[in-house]
């Protein structure tokens, strides 16, 4: 009888354990599951964010990337240029990635005319 009772006890207690890991560990599996989905779906949530800022009517030929660089170091004298990303189809702006006073900002410019696009 005190095998029985013994087994009995032995199992209450590894499932209160359980219990207790599964209380304290759920919290941070969501918070992984969460921002792994956000990693994961990233470019579809951009196209949806900025879908203002990244759609252009194509309006003939596109200027050189140099030439929309400039642009772009007009409108922010004091900016270094880390990335240039060209529009993946003719209806897709470009992306200008600068640095300025300890801050990275993305400027959407349109191939076309060469002009930042602006909300």
């Amino acid at each position: 009888m005190e095998t029985k009772q013994s087994n009995t006890s032995l199992y209450r207690t590894v499932w209160r354990w359980h219990f207790y890991a599964g209380i304290i560990f759920a919290p941070l599996l969501i918070i992984l599951a969460v921002t792994g989905s956000i990693y994961l779906f990233k470019p579809q949530i951009e196209q949806v964010l900025y879908q203002d800022y990244q759609e252009v009517t194509p309006l003939g030929d596109k200027l050189p990337a140099s030439q929309q660089i400039e642009n772009v170091k007009e409108l922010y004298p004091e900016a270094v240029v880390t990335k240039y990303h060209p529009g993946d189809n003719a209806s897709r702006s470009s992306e200008v990635s600068i640095t300025s006073n300890n801050e990275s900002l993305t400027i959407f410019i349109d191939p076309y005319t060469g002009k930042s696009i602006e909300s």
